[in-house]
C-alpha cells in the first residue's frame, strides 16, 4: 500500500521484508484483500529481513513492536528510524507534517523524541496492528482498512507535497 501511495513521487523506494524465512507467496486472503483495493500482488514472495536491508533503509516500518525489536537487533543504530506504523502515525500527528526544508531523518528525530527502547517490551501493545493470518476474510478486510488509513496518514505526514524535494528515501 505504501509503495502504491508513494509511486507518484517517483523518488521513493519501498521494499518489503519480514522476520520469517523468505520465499513464501502472498496468502490468498491477503491477495484478495489487496486486489479489492486495486493493488496487484501477483508473483510477490516474502523476503527475510537482513542487517543490510535495515542498515540501508532511511525508515523501517513494522506492524508490531516485535518487528521493531527484530530490526533494531539486526542493526543497533536503526532504532531511531524504526517504528510501528501506528506509533509513527501517532507521533507524527503530534509533531505535524514534515516541512519542505526538513529531511526525513530530521522529521523522524522530532517524531521520535523521548522514545525509549523499553517501550518495546512485551508482545501486546496499542501500537501493534493485529495479524489476521488464519482468520476469516472479513478480518483481513478490517486489518487492511486499518493499514490503509494509517498508510494514508503516514504519507500525508512524512511526504506532504514539497517536503524533501530531491531526496531519495529508502524504506523497509
Amino acid at each position: 500500500m505504501l509503495r502504491a501511495r508513494l509511486a507518484p513521487l517517483g523518488s521513493v523506494t519501498v521494499s518489503s521484508a519480514g522476520s520469517l524465512e523468505g520465499g513464501v507467496a502472498v496468502d490468498e486472503r491477503t491477495d484478495r484483500a489487496l486486489r479489492d483495493r486495486g493493488i496487484e500482488p501477483t508473483g510477490q514472495q516474502s523476503r527475510q529481513l537482513t542487517p543490510a536491508m535495515v542498515g540501508d533503509a532511511d525508515l523501517v516500518v513494522g506492524m508490531t513492536r516485535q518487528h521493531v525489536r527484530e530490526a533494531a537487533v539486526l542493526d543497533h543504530d536503526a532504532f531511531a528510524r524504526t517504528f510501528t506504523l501506528r506509533e509513527l502515525v501517532r507521533r507524527g500527528g503530534r509533531v505535524g507534517p514534515r516541512r519542505a526544508d526538513q529531511s526525513l531523518a530530521e522529521w523522524l528525530a522530532v517524531a521520535g523524541h523521548g522514545r525509549r527502547t523499553s517501550e518495546l517490551a512485551g508482545d501486546i501493545g496499542d501500537d501493534d496492528v493485529a495479524d489476521p493470518i488464519g482468520s476469516r476474510h472479513k478480518d483481513y478486510e478490517r486489518v487492511m482498512d486499518e493499514i490503509e488509513a494509517l498508510v494514508d496518514e503516514l504519507v500525508c505526514l512524512a511526504w506532504p507535497a514539497g517536503a524533501g524535494t530531491g531526496e531519495q528515501p529508502r524504506g523497509q
